[in-house]
């Protein structure tokens, strides 16, 4: 079983863990290119968000309606992203078509399936991820005969956290979907969930770093 002031301990971690991109941001915010700005601007979301819902639920107040709004956003900027570092330009409008449906879907499962008010968002989260994995293997493979070392470019870097995150938190979520009710397994879930997200801003905070460079 977990240490429960462990498992505490790292959920404040991964609850403020984007202060350190917020910080990275502002230090080299003169250097910032566009993609750097929207992702330093995603990071002050991030935390406003995170914080909000830390603070209600210090006093017991329903904020599950947060991560269905963050889930969407996130969406967006992990989808922009990868448009920007890819660079294929003849896919951009068939990336927006799916960024379109994505988000559609994500809209329909708050209202009927997964209801704001009641649930997490959870088959959202599981698409989501699932497409994040997907664009970061395409980097990935894309990048293989780039001429510049692929280690060096800060979005690989990103690209790692992003598939480590996408794939982990998919299987977090598809097996929260499928033992509901085992109250261990759901404890190990949630804090695996924070590690990957800590993981997940730290690959944030290291391309707003290494700005301007991507």
């Amino acid at each position: 079983m977990l240490n429960s002031s462990f498992s505490q301990i790292v959920s404040l971690i991964a609850t403020f863990s984007s202060l350190i991109a917020v910080g990275l941001g502002w230090a080299t915010h003169k250097k910032l290119l566009r993609i750097h700005n929207a992702i330093w601007a995603f990071m002050f979301f991030t935390l406003g968000l995170e914080t909000t819902g830390f603070i209600l639920s210090r006093f017991h107040i329903f904020n599950t309606w947060l991560y269905h709004i963050y889930s969407i956003i996130e969406s967006v900027v992990i989808f922009y992203f990868f448009r920007e570092v890819l660079r294929i330009q003849n896919k951009i409008k068939l990336n927006s078509f799916i960024l379109l449906l994505l988000v559609i879907f994500q809209f329909v499962n708050s209202m009927v399936f997964q209801p704001i008010n009641s649930q997490l968002n959870s088959y959202s989260v599981m698409i989501s991820n699932a497409f994040t994995v997907v664009y970061s293997i395409l980097f990935l493979w894309h990048n293989m005969t780039s001429s510049d070392p692929i280690f060096k470019q800060s979005a690989f870097w990103v690209t790692i956290s992003l598939l480590i995150y996408g794939a982990c938190t998919f299987l977090v979520w598809f097996s929260f979907l499928s033992f509901p009710n085992n109250s261990r397994l759901i404890s190990y879930l949630f804090f695996w969930n924070w590690v990957f997200t800590i993981l997940k801003n730290l690959g944030f905070a290291y391309f707003l770093w290494k700005a301007p460079r991507i």
